[in-house]
C-alpha cells in the first residue's frame, strides 16, 4: 500500500485517506447534494460562483472544527489521522485558511444576490451556534446530539441555494427535503463516531457514541427505517424523485458498509499509544454519499 511520511515521519497517510485528511470528501458530498437540491427546486444547475462558495464554506467549517479539536488533542494517547495533520501542521493550515476565507468572502460578496446573502447571513449565524456548541458547551450540556446539529447544518448549507429561490408553494417540499436529507448526514457522522469511539474515547472527544455505548447495534435499524420513510415519501409523491433516489440510495450503500465493518475493528489498546488511526470504512462512508448524486448526473437524469 502506497503511503506518504507525515511530519516527523512516525505517521504516514495512506493514499485513500488523503481526501478524508484534508476534508475534501466532506466537501465533494456537499458540492453533489448542492446540485440535487438546486436541479430539484431552481430547475437548473449551480453556477460556478454557487458552487465554489459551497466548495470553500464547508472545506472553512470542516477545517476549523478539526483546528479546533486539535488544540485538545493529545498526541501521546490513541488518536486519528487527520487529527493528528491538523495537530502538526497547525500554523500552515490556519494559514490556508485565512486565505480561503478571504477568497471565499470575496465570492459572496461579488456574486451572491440579496436574498442568497440574507440567507447566508442565517447560516453563517448557525453554524458559529453549532462550532461554540461543539468547542464550548460541555457534552452533558448539549440537549441535541452534535451529529445531529452537524447533519442538519450541512443539509441548511446544500439546500441554502433552493431556499433563498424558494416560494410559498414549495416550501414544505424543501423542508421536508432538508430534514431527510440532514438526517441522513447525521447518520454517516454517527457511523464514522462508531469507528473512532476508542480514539474519541481516549482523547475526551464526546459523541453520541460515547455517551451511549451500545448505539452502534441500533444504527443499522436506524437506517432502515429512514430508508424506508424515504421509500414511502416517495410514493406517496411528498418527496420529489430526485431528493427521494439520493436518500434511498445513500441510506442503502450507508448501510451496506456499516454491516461490512462489523468484525474489522482493530482495537486501539493493540497499537502503540502514539499511533494515528486511518479507518478505511470512514471514507467508504462519504462515498456513499457520493455515489447515489454522481449516478444520478451521469445517466443524464433519465428517470426524473
Amino acid at each position: 500500500m502506497t503511503a506518504n511520511p507525515i511530519g516527523n515521519g512516525t505517521i504516514r497517510v495512506p493514499w485513500w485517506s488523503w481526501a478524508n485528511v484534508l476534508s475534501l470528501d466532506a466537501v465533494a458530498i456537499g458540492w453533489m447534494w448542492q446540485w440535487v437540491f438546486t436541479v430539484e427546486f431552481c430547475d437548473r444547475h449551480p453556477t460556478l460562483a454557487e458552487s465554489g462558495i459551497i466548495v470553500l464554506s464547508i472545506w472553512l467549517v470542516y477545517t476549523a472544527d478539526r483546528l479546533f479539536d486539535s488544540l485538545r488533542l493529545d498526541p501521546g494517547r490513541p488518536h486519528t489521522l487527520r487529527h493528528r495533520v491538523h495537530f502538526e501542521f497547525r500554523g500552515v493550515l490556519v494559514a490556508v485558511w485565512i486565505a480561503v476565507l478571504t477568497f471565499d468572502a470575496t465570492l459572496v460578496l461579488r456574486y451572491a444576490s440579496g436574498t442568497q446573502l440574507r440567507w447566508g447571513y442565517v447560516a453563517i449565524t448557525i453554524v458559529l451556534a453549532y462550532v461554540a456548541s461543539v468547542h464550548v458547551a460541555r457534552p452533558a450540556r448539549r440537549w441535541i446530539p452534535k451529529e445531529f446539529q452537524a447533519g442538519m447544518v450541512f443539509a441548511l448549507g446544500v439546500s441554502l441555494t433552493s431556499w433563498s429561490q424558494s416560494d410559498a408553494a414549495g416550501v414544505c417540499g424543501l423542508l421536508l427535503s432538508t430534514v431527510m436529507a440532514g438526517t441522513l448526514f447525521a447518520a454517516n457522522c454517527l457511523s464514522v463516531a462508531c469507528w473512532e469511539r476508542e480514539c474519541d474515547c481516549h482523547q475526551g472527544f464526546g459523541s453520541w457514541v460515547t455517551q451511549h455505548p451500545g448505539f452502534p447495534r441500533w444504527l443499522p435499524s436506524a437506517l432502515i427505517c429512514h430508508l424506508t420513510l424515504a421509500a414511502w415519501l416517495w410514493a406517496t409523491e411528498v418527496l420529489p424523485v430526485l431528493i427521494a433516489t439520493c436518500l434511498i440510495a445513500s441510506d442503502g450503500l450507508l448501510l451496506a458498509v456499516l454491516l461490512a465493518s462489523r468484525g474489522h475493528d482493530v482495537a486501539v489498546e493493540s497499537r502503540p499509544l502514539s499511533a494515528a488511526s486511518a479507518n478505511p470504512f470512514g471514507v467508504v462512508a462519504d462515498v456513499a454519499l457520493v455515489i447515489p448524486p454522481v449516478m444520478w448526473f451521469a445517466l443524464g437524469s433519465t428517470l426524473r
